[in-house]
């Protein structure tokens, strides 16, 4: 009797924590934990706390689904209690970035991620602290390069997961020349690269570079966030034009790609190639050799000139790639979210690295790419890029557009 009171009492304490854990879950718009029904908990493997831009990242491993219990979605909670939908598709390892509440020094966090099932919340996985500590951002830049009418820097301390990115970074005082302005680079360079122009032949300056920090209680117009920081950069204009220096060039099917190092935009280059083989040049220096057979090697004098300037020459040398594979695709397929194609003779034993400008892209086992996370009557552009032991042997790009959606007609 008293065995059957004490059963019936833990049952009764195992529905309200229950209904409790069900409340608490239709709050937050999660399904209602009801049983875990053999799922595993994820597994999170470390967390980094970015005090910068007040994130925290989260590295996990996932849950598998059991029969009758599928795994619908996943959580994730800050404060150990309280966890929050993450609208995640499926991974090997997840790396996951979730917003914190305002900078406060020291503020304590308990991250864990957990399976969102049929039938509720499932196990959560381990819990790992973190907690923000608000830093002085270092900046550190790259080597300073002379330029015909200025200099030229950008910043490099952008690495760490989900570090703010150099748009909150700003030029706020030039010391050498009146004249001289602050320019940001080309439609397709970096937002980190600055440039310093309108300096004499070989005049110096002296440049403030800013880093703001946003989330910071306090911040008036008369009191700097303590965790902001400066820093002050000496340049100097060119005396003399440099010869072009050029980077390690990649073959391509036709020809090759080059980075000339010392780009200014400011300066005109003359490129001496034969006849048939064509050579570009972007807004921020990359080059692009076109024209050559298969394994062909070639050298082209490139000369560069400016007004004031004696001008200055070099050799640039590159080659073709020595074997091309030409991939056979069906013809391209809409959907509702994107597109797909397949390539025919897909080989698994290639490398096949796809880039899309907008939505998601990927290759499954049978070769067929697709492409996602796109609206109604989308396009979006895919660079496919295949490689044999780290040697491009094909490059090419192509754009697919997803269904328009029909509009419903009311009755």
């Amino acid at each position: 009797m008293i065995w059957h009171l004490q059963f019936v009492t833990l049952r009764a304490m195992k529905t309200i924590l229950t209904i409790f854990t069900s409340i608490n879950f239709l709050l937050l718009g999660v399904p209602s934990a009801v049983a875990n029904l053999g799922v595993s908990p994820p597994t999170l493997e470390k967390i980094y706390v970015n005090s910068d831009s007040m994130q925290a990242v989260l590295y996990w491993a996932p849950s598998h689904s059991v029969e009758g219990n599928p795994i619908l979605d996943y959580a994730a909670t800050i404060d150990g209690a309280n966890f929050f939908p993450l609208s995640a598709s499926y991974q090997k390892k997840f790396v996951t970035t979730v917003s914190l509440p305002n900078r406060v020094s020291s503020n304590k966090y308990i991250f864990a991620v957990a399976p969102i099932l049929q039938s509720g919340l499932g196990p959560v996985s381990n819990y790992l602290r973190g907690e923000v500590n608000p830093y002085l951002i270092p900046i550190e830049i790259e080597d300073v390069i002379s330029l015909s009418d200025g200099f030229s820097f950008s910043v490099k301390d952008m690495s760490l997961p989900g570090y703010s990115t150099s748009v909150q970074y700003s030029i706020t005082d030039i010391i050498g020349n009146d004249s001289a302005y602050v320019q940001r680079g080309g439609k397709e360079s970096k937002e980190s690269v600055f440039s310093i122009r309108g300096l004499n032949k070989g005049e110096r300056a002296t440049v403030t570079l800013h880093k703001r920090v946003g989330n910071c209680p306090g911040f008036t117009v008369v009191l700097a966030c303590p965790f902001s920081t400066a820093k002050i950069i000496n340049g100097q204009a060119l005396g003399e034009l440099e010869a072009p220096r050029f980077g390690a060039s990649e073959s391509v099917g036709d020809g090759f790609k080059v980075r000339l190092i010392n780009f200014d935009s400011a300066v005109n280059y003359v490129f001496k190639s034969p006849a048939g083989v064509t050579v570009t040049i972007d807004d921020v220096g990359n080059i692009e050799v076109r024209g050559l057979d298969t394994g062909m090697t070639i050298q082209i004098e490139v000369t560069s000139n400016s007004v004031g300037f004696s001008p200055r020459a070099a050799t640039l040398v590159g080659k073709s790639l020595s074997k091309i594979y030409k991939p056979m695709f069906n013809a391209l397929k809409s959907t509702s979210s994107g597109f797909t194609l397949q390539i025919n003779n897909y080989d698994p034993k290639l490398s096949h690295r796809l880039e899309t400008s907008i939505g998601r892209v990927s290759i499954n086992s049978v070769g067929i790419i697709s492409v996602t996370g796109l609206g109604s009557g989308v396009s979006a552009i895919v660079k496919i890029l295949i490689y044999e032991e780290d040697v491009l042997i094909y490059e090419s790009n192509f754009t697919g557009k997803s269904l328009v959606k029909k509009a419903s007609v009311k009755r």
